[in-house]
C-alpha cells in the first residue's frame, strides 16, 4: 500500500524537516500537523511519501517536488498510490486533480483544516475519486450534516507531543504575562485583543502582554509594518489606535514582542505566561482545531479564546479557559490574572484534556486505522455535545429527512 501527501510549501522558504524535528523551526499549525502525520506514519514503517511544492529537504522523509497538486496526482497514478491525501485549497488545481483521479483507482481525501464552502461540497459529493473529507474537530463536520458530503465526512484531530510538551510538572507563573499565540493578521483576531489591552492594563498594572507570533507565519515573504507584527495597512488600522504607533509606545503599554519564534523558544517562554489568548475572533474564519491551543493547554496554562467554530471543541469553556465574545475579552483576562488558584486547576483540567484527545501517538492510531484497514470506527462524525445547538438540530433533521426522501424514491 503507497500512500501520498500533498502540501504546498511554496509560502515558506528552504524547509528543513529536520530543523522542524530539533524544534528550530517555527510554522504554522496546519503546516506542523501535517508534518506530524507524514513523519509519524514513517516511522510507523507505512509507505508514505510528500509530494510537495516549493522547497523543503529531510533526511528520514520520502520526498517528491512537485509544483501542483494536479502534478501529485499524476505522479501518483502513474506509480500506483493507493491513496492521495491533500490539505483543502480551493482553486482549478484543486478541481483538475479531482478530475484526474475520477479517471482511476486512485483514492483522494481532502484534509479539511479549514472547511470548504458549498461550492466545493457540491464538486466533492458528485467526485467518485473523492472517498472522505477529514475534518479536524467535530464542530466542523457536524455544520455539514444537511450536505450529501456528510456521508463522506470522518474527524481526526490534530495532535501535539506529549514527550514534548507535558514532560514538566505545572507551575502556573506568578507574574501577570499574557501570551498572544498565533499569526499576526485580521482573521486570528489579534487586533480584538489589542482593543482590550489597555482595560487590562487599568485592573492590572503590571501586566505584561507577550507576542509569540507574526504576520509572516503563513507567509515569511510578507512584508511587515513599522511594529513588526503584521502587514502595514493592519497595524495602521487595528493595533496603533490601541497600542501606539511605534515600538517604544508598545513598550511603554506593556507589549514585549517576540515574533516568529521556534518551538525550542515557545517551550521556554510560554509557561513563563499566566494566560494564553488564542484567536479572539467569532466571525469570518474561525479556528477548526487550533495548535496553539493544543500546545497551551497541554503545557497546562489556561487559555481564552473566541466562542466559536472549533474553539467550542478543543477549549473547554469554564474547564480549561474561557470562550468569550471579543466584547468581555479583558473580563476573563483579568479574572484568571487575579485568580492564581483559578488558573492552576484550569491549566491541570487543561493538560488532562489535551492528552485525553489530542495526543499525537493516539492521533496517529486514528489515523494508521483509516488508511491501512479503512476503519473509520474511531473517526465517526459525532452528534454528542451538539443538541444544544438548534442550528446542528435542524441539519440532522434535513438530513434524516432527505434519507427518508431517498428510501422512498429506492
Amino acid at each position: 500500500m503507497k500512500i501520498g501527501f500533498y502540501l504546498d510549501f511554496s509560502h515558506l522558504t528552504n524547509f528543513s524537516h529536520d530543523d522542524f524535528n530539533k524544534g528550530l523551526l517555527g510554522i504554522s499549525g496546519t503546516d506542523s500537523s501535517f508534518i506530524r502525520v507524514v513523519n509519524s506514519l514513517t516511522l510507523r514503517q507505512l509507505d508514505v511519501t510528500l509530494f510537495a511544492s516549493g522547497t523543503i529537504t529531510s533526511n528520514t522523509l520520502k520526498i517528491k517536488k512537485v509544483v501542483s497538486l494536479s502534478e501529485a496526482t499524476q505522479m501518483a497514478i502513474a506509480d500506483k498510490f493507493t491513496h492521495l491525501i491533500f490539505v483543502y485549497k480551493e482553486g482549478i488545481d484543486l478541481q483538475n486533480a479531482i478530475h484526474l483521479a475520477n479517471n482511476s483507482s486512485l483514492k483522494m481525501s481532502v484534509w479539511a483544516q479549514n472547511p470548504a464552502g458549498k461550492f466545493y461540497l457540491d464538486f466533492f459529493a458528485k467526485a467518485n475519486s473523492l472517498k472522505n473529507i477529514i475534518y479536524v474537530e467535530q464542530h466542523d463536520a457536524n455544520q455539514v450534516r444537511h450536505h450529501i458530503t456528510f456521508n463522506k465526512a470522518i474527524v481526526i484531530p490534530n495532535g501535539i507531543e506529549k514527550e514534548i510538551y507535558a514532560n514538566k510538572v505545572i507551575q502556573i507563573s506568578k507574574e501577570n504575562k499574557v501570551c498572544f499565540l498565533g499569526s499576526l493578521t485580521y482573521s486570528k483576531g489579534f487586533h480584538l485583543l489589542a482593543k482590550a489591552w489597555p482595560e487590562v492594563r487599568k485592573v492590572v498594572p503590571d501586566a505584561k502582554l507577550i507576542i509569540l507570533g507574526s504576520g509572516k507565519l503563513y507567509d515569511n515573504k510578507a512584508i511587515l509594518g513599522p511594529l513588526g507584527l503584521g502587514e502595514s495597512e493592519y497595524e495602521r488600522e487595528y493595533i496603533m489606535p490601541y497600542l501606539g504607533n511605534n515600538k517604544q509606545t508598545l513598550i511603554e503599554n506593556g507589549v514585549d514582542v517576540k515574533g516568529l519564534i521556534n518551538r525550542n523558544q515557545l517551550l521556554q517562554i510560554l509557561p513563563e505566561c499566566k494566560v494564553v489568548c488564542i484567536n479572539p475572533n467569532i466571525y469570518g474564519s474561525l479556528e477548526s482545531c487550533s495548535v496553539s491551543s493544543l500546545e497551551s493547554q497541554m503545557l497546562g496554562i489556561p487559555v481564552v479564546a473566541g466562542n466559536a467554530g472549533g474553539n467550542l471543541c478543543t477549549i473547554l469553556d469554564r474547564k480549561t479557559g474561557f470562550l468569550t465574545v471579543p466584547e468581555k475579552l479583558q473580563l476573563y483576562i483579568i479574572k484568571l490574572l487575579a485568580d492564581k488558584e483559578l488558573a492552576e486547576e484550569f491549566g491541570t483540567q487543561a493538560r488532562k484534556h489535551a492528552l485525553g484527545k489530542y495526543e499525537l501517538q493516539q492521533v496517529i492510531d486514528i489515523w494508521e486505522s483509516f488508511l491501512v484497514r479503512n476503519d473509520t470506527s474511531k473517526s465517526k462524525v459525532r452528534i454528542n455535545g451538539f443538541w444544544k445547538d438548534p442550528k446542528i438540530v435542524a441539519k440532522e433533521i434535513v438530513r434524516l429527512l432527505t434519507f427518508k426522501k431517498f428510501l422512498k424514491r429506492h
